[in-house]
């Protein structure tokens, strides 16, 4: 289940009880928790939930502060995290993610698009 810190009653949650706020999802096995950087301590809150339920629960750490969650997050979970860094998607990764028949059409269009530069007409 996702939980997103931007909202403060979520915040809230986590930043005075994080045991509880914990248990209340390891009927679902996996913890998402979005926009960590929210969190001024969050490293140490994570990491007092895993060392409690990391044979029960599976926490993923999000957030739009890379540096916050790879830094300040992570110097709480050394040995317990693994990082990944996922960049922006420019419009053609999009599109051959989300709908591979429009990128084919794009890539049609951006073909003429490119001949019309080099060969223009008058």
């Amino acid at each position: 289940m996702m939980r997103a810190l931007e909202d403060e009653e979520i915040l809230r949650a986590f930043e005075e009880a994080p045991r509880e706020f914990a248990s209340r999802f390891l009927g679902d096995k996996i913890l998402f928790i979005d926009e960590a950087q929210y969190c001024k301590d969050a490293g140490r809150r994570v990491k007092l939930i895993h060392d409690l339920f990391s044979n029960r629960l599976k926490i993923f750490l999000t957030g739009s502060g890379s540096f916050d969650i790879k830094v300040e997050v992570g110097k709480h979970l050394v040995g317990r995290g693994i990082y990944f860094e996922l960049l922006p998607l420019d419009f053609e990764e999009f599109l051959m993610w989300k709908a591979k028949d429009l990128h084919n059409v794009f890539l049609a269009r951006a073909v003429l698009y490119l001949i019309h530069l080099v060969f223009p007409v008058s």
